[in-house]
This record gives structure tokens, C-alpha cells and sequence, in this order.
């Protein structure tokens, strides 16, 4: 099998269960263009008025928890679509889960200000970039949505 299958398979339990195969292996086409490709951001007009995981949505409110600050933030919403689907009934009120979008070159910055090296902060970048550090998802920047 090549690297290719092999990483499909690995990868296809992973996949959403609904997509069909022809799907999964878009999607997984794509991933693997990952990170030289940018064009995987939806900007449907359609889509505009609905929450959906996964989408990047401007005027989320931030707290800081030590000093009580609240300050407008981009960010992506990480809950299951259905789970936010207001015509879902459910017996308590849902919440969306998000998370903060931080600019990379600000996250650049902050590893300045601690102190790290200038190759270390390169190679910081290029694995998070290539995803393999665990408490950083990033997301290409996408000028005027994100």
C-alpha cells in the first residue's frame, strides 16, 4: 500500500461517518495540500446567517478570568452544528463552544518576549504550521474573513 493509502485509512476513521467515500477522499486530497493550500475557506453568501463548526465569526467577547477584562475578539466556533441548530430541540439551552483566533506574528511576538532564539522561534512556527504542536491548531491567514 502506499504512504498515501496507508495514511487515507489511517486518516478515514477520523472522517465524518455521513461523507461518502467519493467525499472522504476529496477531503483528504485536500488536507494533503495542506499547508501550501489556502483555498479551502468557504465564503458561501448562503452560509452567512448560520452558525456552523468551523467557522470564523467576528464580535465573540473574551474574559480574562484574572483581571475581569472583556474585550471583543475574532474566533472559531468549535460546537457540533447540530448542537447549536436553534430548531434542534434540547432540554437545556445550548452555548457555543469557540475559541480565540490570535494572529501568528502576535504569537511570534510573545515567543520573543520570552526569550526563545530566533531559530527556535522559526522552528516553533514551521511545526505548528505543519500541525505537530499539540495546543496549537493554526489556520492560514485568509485577508478580510479571518
Amino acid at each position: 500500500m502506499s504512504m498515501e493509502g496507508d495514511i487515507f485509512e489511517q486518516g478515514r476513521l477520523s472522517f465524518p461517518p455521513y461523507l461518502f467515500a467519493e467525499k472522504k477522499r476529496e477531503l483528504f486530497s485536500e488536507l494533503l495540500k495542506f499547508p501550501e493550500n489556502m483555498s479551502f475557506y468557504s465564503n458561501r453568501e448562503e452560509l452567512r446567517e448560520e452558525l456552523l463548526q468551523g467557522d470564523g465569526w467576528k464580535g465573540f467577547i473574551s474574559i480574562s478570568f484574572q483581571t475581569g477584562e472583556r474585550k471583543t475578539v475574532s474566533g472559531a466556533i468549535l460546537s457540533n452544528s447540530c448542537d447549536i441548530d436553534p430548531k434542534n430541540v434540547r432540554s437545556l439551552p445550548g452555548n457555543i463552544l469557540f475559541a480565540p483566533l490570535i494572529e501568528l506574528q502576535k504569537y511570534t511576538n510573545a515567543l520573543h518576549i520570552l526569550g526563545k532564539r530566533d531559530d527556535q522561534i522559526k522552528n516553533t512556527i514551521t511545526d505548528i504550521k505543519r500541525q505537530h504542536v499539540t495546543n496549537v491548531f493554526y489556520l492560514p491567514e485568509c485577508p478580510g474573513f479571518i
